[in-house]
Protein backbone atom coordinates (compact mmCIF):
# COMPACT_ATOMS: atom_id res chain seq x y z
CA UNK A 1 0.00 0.00 0.00
CA UNK A 2 1.04 3.56 -0.65
CA UNK A 3 0.94 6.21 2.05
CA UNK A 4 -2.62 7.56 2.02
CA UNK A 5 -3.42 11.08 0.84
CA UNK A 6 -5.71 12.57 3.48
CA UNK A 7 -8.16 15.45 3.12
CA UNK A 8 -11.34 16.78 4.69
CA UNK A 9 -12.13 18.79 7.80
CA UNK A 10 -13.99 18.55 11.08
CA UNK A 11 -15.64 15.18 11.60
CA UNK A 12 -15.64 14.30 7.87
CA UNK A 13 -12.29 12.85 6.85
CA UNK A 14 -11.11 11.02 3.75
CA UNK A 15 -8.02 9.07 2.76
CA UNK A 16 -7.16 7.64 -0.65
CA UNK A 17 -4.39 5.11 -1.10
CA UNK A 18 -3.08 2.79 -3.79
CA UNK A 19 -2.72 -0.98 -3.59
CA UNK A 20 -0.38 -2.84 -5.91
CA UNK A 21 -0.89 -6.59 -5.61
CA UNK A 22 2.21 -7.49 -7.64
CA UNK A 23 4.62 -5.15 -5.85
CA UNK A 24 6.82 -6.38 -3.03
CA UNK A 25 9.59 -3.85 -2.52
CA UNK A 26 8.27 -0.76 -4.27
CA UNK A 27 5.08 0.70 -5.69
CA UNK A 28 4.22 0.96 -9.34
CA UNK A 29 1.71 3.36 -10.82
CA UNK A 30 -1.71 2.22 -11.90
CA UNK A 31 -2.61 0.04 -8.93
CA UNK A 32 -6.03 -0.31 -7.32
CA UNK A 33 -7.28 2.85 -5.61
CA UNK A 34 -9.22 2.75 -2.34
CA UNK A 35 -11.09 5.46 -0.44
CA UNK A 36 -11.54 5.40 3.33
CA UNK A 37 -14.16 7.73 4.81
CA UNK A 38 -14.83 8.72 8.40
CA UNK A 39 -17.75 10.79 9.67
CA UNK A 40 -16.74 10.70 13.36
CA UNK A 41 -13.33 12.43 13.34
CA UNK A 42 -11.44 9.24 12.57
CA UNK A 43 -12.89 6.93 15.23
CA UNK A 44 -14.29 4.57 12.59
CA UNK A 45 -13.60 4.22 8.88
CA UNK A 46 -15.41 2.70 5.91
CA UNK A 47 -13.28 1.64 2.94
CA UNK A 48 -14.51 1.18 -0.63
CA UNK A 49 -12.78 0.81 -3.96
CA UNK A 50 -12.29 4.05 -5.87
CA UNK A 51 -13.44 4.16 -9.46
CA UNK A 52 -10.94 5.93 -11.74
CA UNK A 53 -9.55 5.44 -15.25
CA UNK A 54 -6.89 2.73 -15.57
CA UNK A 55 -3.23 3.69 -15.03
CA UNK A 56 -4.22 6.65 -12.86
CA UNK A 57 -1.92 8.19 -10.25
CA UNK A 58 -3.50 10.82 -8.01
CA UNK A 59 -1.74 13.64 -6.16
CA UNK A 60 -2.84 16.17 -3.55
CA UNK A 61 -6.59 16.61 -2.99
CA UNK A 62 -8.73 19.69 -2.37
CA UNK A 63 -12.38 19.38 -1.38
CA UNK A 64 -15.54 21.47 -1.24
CA UNK A 65 -18.55 19.56 0.07
CA UNK A 66 -18.75 16.26 -1.82
CA UNK A 67 -16.65 17.58 -4.71
CA UNK A 68 -12.97 16.61 -4.73
CA UNK A 69 -10.36 17.84 -7.20
CA UNK A 70 -6.88 16.41 -7.65
CA UNK A 71 -4.06 16.48 -10.15
CA UNK A 72 -2.10 13.42 -11.21
CA UNK A 73 -1.21 11.36 -14.21
CA UNK A 74 -3.26 9.27 -16.60
CA UNK A 75 -0.56 6.91 -17.82
CA UNK A 76 2.22 9.33 -18.77
CA UNK A 77 -0.11 12.30 -19.31
CA UNK A 78 -0.54 14.97 -16.60
CA UNK A 79 -4.28 15.14 -15.88
CA UNK A 80 -6.68 16.87 -13.50
CA UNK A 81 -9.40 14.66 -12.01
CA UNK A 82 -12.69 15.52 -10.30
CA UNK A 83 -15.09 13.56 -8.12
CA UNK A 84 -18.59 14.70 -7.18
CA UNK A 85 -19.27 11.91 -4.68
CA UNK A 86 -16.60 12.48 -2.04
CA UNK A 87 -13.83 10.62 -3.84
CA UNK A 88 -15.58 7.36 -4.71
CA UNK A 89 -15.41 7.93 -8.46
CA UNK A 90 -12.96 10.15 -10.34
CA UNK A 91 -13.14 11.26 -13.96
CA UNK A 92 -10.68 13.28 -16.01
CA UNK A 93 -11.60 16.95 -16.22
CA UNK A 94 -11.46 18.89 -19.47
CA UNK A 95 -8.75 21.57 -19.40
CA UNK A 96 -7.85 24.37 -21.81
CA UNK A 97 -4.15 23.49 -21.50
CA UNK A 98 -2.11 20.48 -20.48
CA UNK A 99 -2.05 20.49 -16.67
CA UNK A 100 1.33 21.06 -15.07
CA UNK A 101 2.56 17.76 -13.68
CA UNK A 102 1.19 17.32 -10.14
CA UNK A 103 -0.15 20.88 -10.33
CA UNK A 104 -1.25 22.33 -7.02
CA UNK A 105 -4.99 23.01 -6.95
CA UNK A 106 -6.79 25.69 -4.96
CA UNK A 107 -10.51 25.98 -4.18
CA UNK A 108 -11.87 29.35 -3.11
CA UNK A 109 -15.24 31.07 -3.28
CA UNK A 110 -16.79 28.42 -5.53
CA UNK A 111 -13.89 28.39 -8.00
CA UNK A 112 -11.13 25.85 -8.51
CA UNK A 113 -7.76 27.11 -9.75
CA UNK A 114 -4.93 25.18 -11.40
CA UNK A 115 -1.94 25.68 -13.63
CA UNK A 116 -1.35 24.31 -17.11
CA UNK A 117 1.26 24.51 -19.85
CA UNK A 118 1.10 25.32 -23.54
CA UNK A 119 4.19 24.07 -25.29
CA UNK A 120 5.58 24.88 -28.73
CA UNK A 121 8.61 22.81 -29.55
CA UNK A 122 10.91 23.04 -26.51
CA UNK A 123 9.32 26.15 -24.96
CA UNK A 124 6.39 26.01 -22.56
CA UNK A 125 4.27 28.88 -21.26
CA UNK A 126 2.26 28.72 -18.06
CA UNK A 127 -1.52 29.00 -18.34
CA UNK A 128 -3.74 29.84 -15.36
CA UNK A 129 -6.88 27.69 -15.38
CA UNK A 130 -10.10 28.10 -13.40
CA UNK A 131 -13.66 26.84 -13.34
CA UNK A 132 -16.70 26.23 -11.13
CA UNK A 133 -16.03 23.78 -8.31
CA UNK A 134 -19.13 21.77 -9.20
CA UNK A 135 -18.20 21.43 -12.88
CA UNK A 136 -15.72 19.31 -14.78
CA UNK A 137 -14.05 21.86 -17.04
CA UNK A 138 -11.22 24.36 -16.49
CA UNK A 139 -10.77 27.27 -18.90
CA UNK A 140 -7.95 29.77 -19.25
CA UNK A 141 -8.43 33.07 -17.44
CA UNK A 142 -9.26 36.04 -19.67
CA UNK A 143 -5.66 37.24 -19.57
CA UNK A 144 -2.49 35.49 -18.45
CA UNK A 145 0.45 36.56 -16.26
CA UNK A 146 3.62 37.18 -18.24
CA UNK A 147 5.63 34.36 -16.67
CA UNK A 148 8.85 33.66 -18.52
CA UNK A 149 8.81 30.51 -20.64
CA UNK A 150 10.77 27.50 -19.44
CA UNK A 151 12.13 24.63 -21.46
CA UNK A 152 10.49 21.99 -19.23
CA UNK A 153 7.44 23.95 -18.16
CA UNK A 154 6.81 26.25 -15.21
CA UNK A 155 6.65 25.13 -11.61
CA UNK A 156 4.11 27.48 -10.08
CA UNK A 157 1.37 27.71 -7.51
CA UNK A 158 -1.97 29.44 -7.58
CA UNK A 159 -3.47 30.89 -4.41
CA UNK A 160 -6.87 32.56 -4.49
CA UNK A 161 -9.08 34.57 -2.17
CA UNK A 162 -12.35 35.76 -3.64
CA UNK A 163 -11.52 37.62 -6.83
CA UNK A 164 -7.80 37.85 -6.02
CA UNK A 165 -5.39 35.28 -7.43
CA UNK A 166 -1.62 35.04 -7.01
CA UNK A 167 0.71 33.04 -9.24
CA UNK A 168 4.38 32.45 -8.55
CA UNK A 169 6.82 30.39 -10.58
CA UNK A 170 10.42 29.77 -11.54
CA UNK A 171 13.02 27.02 -11.31
CA UNK A 172 15.65 29.08 -9.48
CA UNK A 173 15.67 31.99 -7.06
CA UNK A 174 16.94 34.35 -9.76
CA UNK A 175 14.13 33.23 -12.04
CA UNK A 176 11.25 33.75 -9.60
CA UNK A 177 8.27 35.84 -10.70
CA UNK A 178 5.04 36.62 -8.86
CA UNK A 179 1.87 38.07 -10.38
CA UNK A 180 -1.38 39.15 -8.77
CA UNK A 181 -4.88 39.63 -10.13
CA UNK A 182 -7.73 41.33 -8.26
CA UNK A 183 -10.36 40.62 -10.91
CA UNK A 184 -10.35 36.81 -11.21
CA UNK A 185 -7.71 36.77 -13.94
CA UNK A 186 -8.97 39.49 -16.26
CA UNK A 187 -5.76 41.46 -15.69
CA UNK A 188 -2.42 40.78 -13.97
CA UNK A 189 0.38 42.87 -12.51
CA UNK A 190 3.83 41.72 -11.45
CA UNK A 191 4.84 42.05 -7.81
CA UNK A 192 8.29 43.52 -7.19
CA UNK A 193 10.43 42.28 -4.30
CA UNK A 194 12.24 44.66 -1.90
CA UNK A 195 15.34 42.44 -1.82
CA UNK A 196 18.44 42.86 -3.95
CA UNK A 197 18.46 39.12 -4.53
CA UNK A 198 15.27 37.16 -4.99
CA UNK A 199 14.79 34.06 -2.87
CA UNK A 200 12.61 30.98 -3.11
CA UNK A 201 9.10 31.90 -1.96
CA UNK A 202 6.15 29.85 -0.72
CA UNK A 203 2.68 31.44 -0.65
CA UNK A 204 0.13 30.86 2.08
CA UNK A 205 -3.40 32.16 2.46
CA UNK A 206 -4.32 34.16 5.53
CA UNK A 207 -7.64 35.42 6.87
CA UNK A 208 -7.05 38.95 5.62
Amino acid sequence: LSSPSAFGSGSRLNAIFEQCAQCRNRLHGGGTLWTSRSTDSGLTWHTVRTSAPKNTDLGTFVQSGDTVWTSGDLGDTPTIFVSHDGGRRFTAATTAATPASQSQLTIDDGTVWALGNRCDGHTCHAVVLSGPVGGDRLTATASQPALRPHVNGVQATVEAHGSTAVVTGGFAATDLQTFISHDAGRSWSEVSYPCDRQVDVALYRTVA
